[in-house]
């Protein structure tokens, strides 16, 4: 059966999305949309749930016929296979600009804002703090004095351009000693979360749908946000990994153009976040 509007999707979204919708449909025809068009409807409570493993719950904007894969190997796909090959390369110069940048400024950020704490908490944070990150970019924004400060990470972004989800995260993630990230899903599956290994302790690990595995310095993991995942450094020093989201692979260059296209007037009033 079909839901009700989730509360983002207000009056004023919802209008600027259907005109959005329009706009896309007479460039590129429906059936080019197709999956597209069967996502917004799902949204807006025109179509049925879709049946999902019960481990996938995805928060905001579920794609309908995409592999419904918890991770996804490094070989699985040309575009992941050539994202592992530019993160492997730069990885220690990346490691090597993180060091120095703790070094001269030390300073990182919360992953979590501290207005939305207690919701994070209430979501399985141990404490807001717990995770920190050096953002490069965030929320649109691109972190002009990181870049500038990094400057083979920013050359490797400029690399994976390509690949990037339109309003991607891309950052140097902290767990601080005895950080537990407790199962919680994500918002949509038309993403792979990307996380390369910098400065991996023993006592770490992350799980997505029930499949554990650990990071390895210089490695490269991807899998599927909308599967419940949770994480954990239970060492006495920092976790440190490179985070990024890029396109789903099995998205076409269409619908990605469309996606972006709608997920800029989403987050453009204000209510969305990829």
């Amino acid at each position: 059966m079909a839901r009700p509007a989730p509360a983002f999707l207000t009056p004023q979204v919802l209008q600027s999305v259907q005109h959005g919708v329009m706009q896309l449909i007479e460039r590129f025809g429906e059936k080019e949309l197709e999956r597209v068009l069967h996502a917004v409807a799902i949204i807006t409570g025109d179509a049925p749930e879709p049946q999902l493993d019960p481990m996938q719950r995805p928060g905001m904007l579920y794609i309908p016929g995409l592999p419904e894969r918890r991770w996804t190997d490094a070989d699985t796909y040309p575009e992941t296979r050539q994202v592992a090959d530019i993160l492997r390369e730069a990885w220690p110069k990346m490691r090597e600009e993180y060091l120095a940048f703790m070094a001269a400024q030390g300073r990182l950020q919360s992953y979590v804002p501290p207005e939305q704490a207690e919701r994070y908490l209430q979501a399985g944070m141990t404490r807001f703090d717990d995770w920190s990150g050096l953002f490069m970019n965030r929320d649109g924004r691109k972190y002009e004095e990181h870049y500038e400060a990094m400057p083979e990470t920013a050359r490797t972004l400029e690399r994976l351009a390509p690949y990037l989800m339109v309003q991607h995260e891309s950052f140097f993630s902290v767990f601080r000693p005895g950080t537990v990230l407790k199962p919680h899903c994500d918002a949509t599956n038309a993403k792979l979360s990307v996380h390369l290994g910098v400065i991996i302790p023993e006592k770490c690990g992350i799980k997505v749908g029930g499949i554990e595995r650990r990071w390895v310095e210089g490695e490269t993991y991807y899998f599927d946000e909308t599967f419940e995942h949770e994480a954990w450094n239970l060492d006495t020093t920092p976790r440190v990994c490179f985070l990024s989201d890029i396109w789903h692979p099995e998205l076409t260059q269409v619908e990605r153009i469309a996606l972006s296209a709608l997920i800029e007037t989403a987050t453009s009033q204000g209510n969305l976040a990829a």
